[in-house]
């Protein structure tokens, strides 16, 4: 879908659209860093959205419409899948999705969290979280003063 270059985000978008907030751009004082080679043939594409569970990652190219693309592409997936909440709900259920997960994952920025990794994409950097990269480096040194690890642990 965000491939797609027929699709006309003012003509087929997100029920929930009017609630999406704008995306955010880092200060231009920030530079933009250079990537490595990668090892691996990646197609070119100016969108991609991979998701896990109930997060979702979409990155892009910051031109025309491919923002709002990436932005929407999610909640409108969603919304094939799951039936839209009525006003005259039968059976109390809650959105498919959450206004609270849409704010923060659904919202376009250069840097964002994901699984507990801040994604910088302007820079090309990954960093772990402090409570994480401090609970791996204990691991760490418990691995080697123990010298040893259990498959359940590593």
């Amino acid at each position: 879908m965000l491939n797609d270059q027929t699709w006309n985000v003012q003509t087929l978008n997100s029920p929930i659209a009017s609630k999406l907030h704008q995306p955010q751009s880092l200060d231009d004082s920030i530079r933009f860093g250079r990537a490595e080679k990668l090892d691996v043939h990646i197609p070119l594409r100016t969108a991609f959205c991979d998701d896990y569970i109930d997060d979702f990652l979409s990155v892009g190219i910051d031109i025309k419409e491919e923002v709002t693309k990436i932005q929407q592409a999610p909640t409108i997936t969603v919304h094939a899948f799951f039936r839209l909440v009525a006003p005259d709900e039968p059976i109390s259920r809650d959105d498919p999705i959450s206004a609270k997960k849409l704010a923060g994952e659904g919202t376009p920025h250069e840097q964002k969290m994901m699984l507990g990794w801040s994604l910088c994409t302007r820079s090309c950097r990954i960093y772990l979280s402090m409570d994480k990269a401090t609970a791996w480096s204990s691991d760490i040194d418990k691995l080697l003063l123990n010298q040893t690890v259990s498959p359940k642990t590593l």
